[in-house]
């Protein structure tokens, strides 16, 4: 997970911080949950299009079926 974060002095002012937690997929094909902590986060849009957050995903197959926001 990268995230709009507050860190002026990362590249990119912090649009791009990589959260401290990652997910192991482990390709079992079923549903697992993972949870991320965004430390620092601004969500100013500062990511392309307009973004706050995306999903960076090293894996052939990948499908997302809900995504929740808390503060």
């Amino acid at each position: 997970m990268e995230f709009d974060g507050s860190d002026e002095h990362a590249p990119f002012s912090g649009a791009y911080t990589r959260a401290a937690e990652t997910a192991r997929l482990e390709g079992s094909k079923t549903w697992r949950a993972a949870r991320f902590t965004l430390k620092g986060a601004r969500f100013t849009n500062g990511q392309n299009r307009g973004a706050d957050f995306r999903l960076v995903v090293e894996a052939p197959e990948f499908a997302v079926g809900r995504m929740t926001l808390l503060r």
